[in-house]
């Protein structure tokens, strides 16, 4: 049997299709079949090889788009992860974080018991332990376990904590020069401004008010550090350009900021800045008269400061006179298991007779202290 189309015309066409042997020989097999009698003509036989050719050729092509795309499909993951990683590098808190994490570093600064506040693991474990157990609540869920992310949130409540100790610094500046007021009026007022959920609806801790007395006696006793700030960065980083309080120490609190290029060299001494010295002030009489401020010397050293607060806000109704004011004790407040930057107090509960029949006229804090009240430091 002899075939309908020469061989050659077979090869010349795999060739122009750039066709595999394999595929060559499919098409050497069609024109075979093609052949048997009765034969097809020399056009239609050669028409069929040549359309036969070129599905072969399409069914090829296609393969090879196909395992590219497989090659490519199966570099996406390690493509998104590179992007990732890249990406890590520009991540910032949305201001919602931001305001969160700002919120917490302030309750924690303003605690009743707080007597470091420049410890070295205020924000490395305080802070941050409070934002990893609430981290859903305070929407930080897609920053904890990621290590860079956690590093930008270190490096950010670093500079959040001494943004939050300056302002209150300045605050308790304020309340004894440029805005005076009683000590219970700065109570209430730094409680709304700092304190996690404000005043609140019951009465406030005595603590805070016991708090806040011996920092404004702090305050008045060393007038030369009310104007030193300290950096608001990270321990460690370069300051760019920032805001700065300038102050001429002859016209008193400063009035107004510029900005001024600070670096390094320029920071505020270490240990020198407010509230380093107000650790050692805290440190220094927890030394000398233990842990229990009811002992004498701190009796004595409170009572001086009500009896100074009295004298310097003569026209506040006595801060003491009811039981129902913001520095009314809580009842049942304990302190347990303080860590060792907090003062440590623990209370006793009032009975309902003992709180209509506390009167504070004229009294002082140290009488207010002897009616069954514990407050001591833990360093």
């Amino acid at each position: 049997m002899s075939e309908v189309l020469p061989p050659l015309f077979v090869d010349q066409v795999s060739s122009v299709f750039k066709l595999s042997a394999p595929r060559a020989e499919k098409l050497h097999v069609m024109v075979h079949l093609g052949s048997v009698t009765p034969a097809l003509s020399k056009a239609d036989l050669s028409t069929r090889t040549y359309i036969f050719a070129a599905v072969l050729s399409a069914i090829d092509d296609l393969k090879h788009v196909i395992t590219s795309s497989r090659a490519n499909i199966d570099d996406l993951p390690a493509m998104f992860e590179d992007m990732k990683i890249r990406l890590e590098d520009t991540f910032n808190l949305t201001k919602e974080q931001n305001d969160n994490a700002r919120g917490i570093v302030k309750d924690l600064v303003y605690q009743a018991n707080r007597v470091k506040f420049k410890s070295a693991t205020f924000v490395t474990s305080e802070v941050m332990n409070i934002l990893r157990t609430e981290q859903l609540t305070l929407r930080l869920n897609n920053i904890f376990g990621k290590p860079t992310r956690e590093k930008i949130l270190v490096t950010q409540l670093k500079r959040t904590a001494s943004s939050v100790r300056n302002a209150f610094r300045q605050d308790i500046r304020d309340s004894i020069t440029d805005k005076p007021c009683s000590l219970k009026q700065f109570t209430a007022q730094t409680a709304a401004k700092y304190r996690r959920g404000g005043v609140g609806d019951s009465a406030l801790d005595i603590g805070f008010t016991i708090h806040n007395a011996l920092l404004r006696r702090f305050a008045i006793d060393n007038p030369h550090l009310l104007n030193i700030e300290e950096a608001e960065d990270g321990e460690g980083s370069d300051i760019n350009r920032q805001e700065r309080t300038h102050v001429d120490s002859s016209s008193g609190p400063a009035k107004k900021k510029r900005k001024t290029a600070t670096t390094a060299g320029g920071r505020v001494p270490t240990g020198q800045d407010f509230w380093s010295q107000v650790d050692r002030y805290f440190g220094t009489y927890v030394t000398k008269w233990g842990k229990d401020i009811t002992s004498p010397g701190w009796k004595s050293l409170v009572d001086d400061i009500i009896s100074r607060d009295k004298l310097n806000f003569p026209e506040d109704p006595a801060p003491w006179t009811t039981p129902t004011s913001l520095t009314e004790p809580q009842v049942q407040t304990a302190w347990d298991g303080a860590s060792s930057s907090e003062l440590h107090m623990s209370q006793q509960p009032w009975s309902a007779a003992a709180s209509s029949s506390s009167q504070f006229h004229g009294s002082n804090l140290a009488s207010l202290l002897n009616g069954g009240h514990n407050y001591s430091y833990n360093m």
